[in-house]
């Protein structure tokens, strides 16, 4: 970042812990419903994870609680990832990773300078768990936080594919 702030690597992997701690929670809370019914509209790589890249961001900014508030504010703003693209292959969809992590980027940075976001982008009444979700459950936020680190549930990829396609194609941990 070119804002003069030398990290080390230690910094950089508490960083990207945190961003997916936060990204699988929050994700977490709008199940089943944002992946199974919105899936129809939003690809959830775009949507929840702004929230990992611009906590992964904060952290390397070391911003205050206030300036969190605003840079997730912003990026969950700049939330989209819709899925029309699968109904002609157009390439949109390799857009999606980056562009969340962008807009992270984009939104501490600014939130760094005093830029402001809505301070209720989660629970307001126009906010992420309303839009996306016709059944959330914002506890699963912070249920068991400190205890169990959701990091520890991702997976890598051996094919090209979603991860729950793997097993057809010889391979399934």
């Amino acid at each position: 970042m070119q804002n003069g702030k030398n990290r080390s690597g230690k910094d950089l992997v508490l960083a990207i812990v945190l961003g997916y701690e936060v990204c699988y929670r929050i994700g977490e809370a709008v199940s089943p419903s944002h992946y199974y019914y919105y899936y129809y509209y939003w690809h959830n790589t775009a949507t929840y994870g702004t929230f990992g890249s611009v906590i992964a961001a904060a952290k390397l900014l070391n911003l205050s609680e206030e300036k969190i508030i605003h840079a997730l504010g912003s990026v969950v703003t700049l939330a989209a990832g819709l899925w029309e693209f699968i109904e002609d292959g157009a390439m949109s969809k390799q857009l999606h990773p980056g562009k969340a992590a962008m807009n992270g980027v984009t939104s501490a940075i600014l939130a760094e300078k005093g830029f402001t976001g809505a301070s209720k982008i989660l629970e307001g009444r126009r906010g992420f768990f309303e839009a996306m979700s016709d059944n959330y459950n914002a506890n699963r936020v912070i249920d068991k936080l400190g205890k169990e680190f959701k990091i520890t549930e991702n997976s890598f990829k051996v094919h090209a594919s979603c991860r729950h396609t793997h097993h057809v194609m010889g391979y399934d941990e």
